[in-house]
């Protein structure tokens, strides 16, 4: 039996769990550059003898390219993934309306693009659409990166002050051992300490407040950069938004023009028709005309015949001079 390999490397078996259709295994799910397809819009990672520039087209659309060439757009999402001539659905939208019926109202763009899916395969307890399905799962991925990372910030302060307490201690054990006078020491070095406790919990405030001032810069370039990165993804969907609606009007334009091209098919084969019909009848009356000429030719052929005949029956009667000359000799 043939295992089930990966298709970068070769080496590895492909993961099933987190691959989502892809046959990768984990080693090139993580180094892979990834990318959301221009047809599909299907995330999908850039194989290494894969083209690295733009544009972008996942496997399958790319081997629906070669079949049945440009695609159209969804009449369902509006999305430009429709490639079979005879089916006006994207392979999603034909998909899901074969298990779940009709599509219904989306509740996030409103759009009737989404479909009634069990409870439990709704997202965030919504029926939303491929587009607003990507857009809450970026936004929970956000906020769930956000917390990560402040609870790991704290974590390795934490485990930065308790290494470094815990170095100090050692220090102080392994001098203490070495010297003679440690027990004096020690206790001049505890009424020290004390002192200099005192004295710190005075000055702590600053240390702190150093410690302070830094998670909270780091906080707001973290802000910062999620704002950005907020707007920026708030400006790409609008874009996909706008090219929605373009190709909305696109379809409704084309889709004129079908009609128009349509009307304009029938007139030509009823003119084509009439045309043909108007030959067929001409060439029809041709014949006619053509066959009584026959006929009438023939007809007077017959008559000259007869006259013909008639006349060389008929013979003219001599005059009787003409006989006398001819009977009476020549005198000498």
């Amino acid at each position: 039996m043939a295992k089930k390999l990966c298709e970068n490397c070769g080496k590895h078996k492909y993961d099933k769990e987190h691959a989502k259709g892809e046959k990768l295994c984990k080693s090139c799910l993580r180094k892979l550059p990834h990318h959301p397809c221009i047809y599909c819009t299907k995330d999908f990672h850039i194989l290494d003898k894969a083209s690295k520039e733009p544009p972008f087209i996942c496997t399958r659309c790319t081997d629906d390219l070669a079949a049945f060439g440009e695609p159209q757009p969804c009449s369902v999402c509006a999305l430009p993934a429709a490639f079979e001539k005879d089916i006006p659905f994207c392979r999603r939208c034909a998909d899901n309306k074969k298990r779940y019926g009709d599509p219904i109202p989306c509740n996030q763009c409103k759009r009737v693009c989404a479909f009634s899916k069990p409870s439990a395969q709704k997202v965030g307890g919504q029926a939303l659409c491929y587009a607003c399905t990507l857009q809450f799962k970026r936004e929970k991925r956000k906020e769930e990166k956000g917390g990560d990372t402040s609870d790991s910030q704290k974590d390795r302060k934490s485990k930065a002050n308790a290494n470094g307490s815990e170095r100090e201690s050692n220090k102080r054990q392994r001098t203490d051992s070495g010297n003679p006078l440690s027990a004096l020491s020690s206790s001049t070095s505890s009424s020290a300490s004390v002192s200099v406790s005192i004295t710190s919990t005075a000055s702590s405030p600053a240390t702190h407040g150093d410690e302070g001032d830094d998670s909270t810069n780091w906080r707001q370039r973290f802000n910062t950069l999620r704002e950005e990165s907020e707007r920026k993804e708030q400006g790409y969907i609008d874009k996909l938004v706008q090219l929605r609606k373009e190709l909305e009007e696109s379809k409704i334009s084309a889709s004129k023009a079908l009609e128009r091209a349509t009307e304009h098919q029938k007139r030509v084969q009823e003119l084509e028709g009439l045309k043909k019909t108007m030959e067929t009848q001409h060439f029809s009356d041709m014949q006619k005309e053509r066959e009584l000429n026959k006929t009438k030719m023939a007809t007077l052929h017959d008559r000259i015949q007869k006259l013909e005949a008639e006349v060389l029956s008929v013979k003219p009667p001599k005059k009787e001079k003409e006989k006398e000359r001819e009977v009476k000799p020549i005198e000498p």
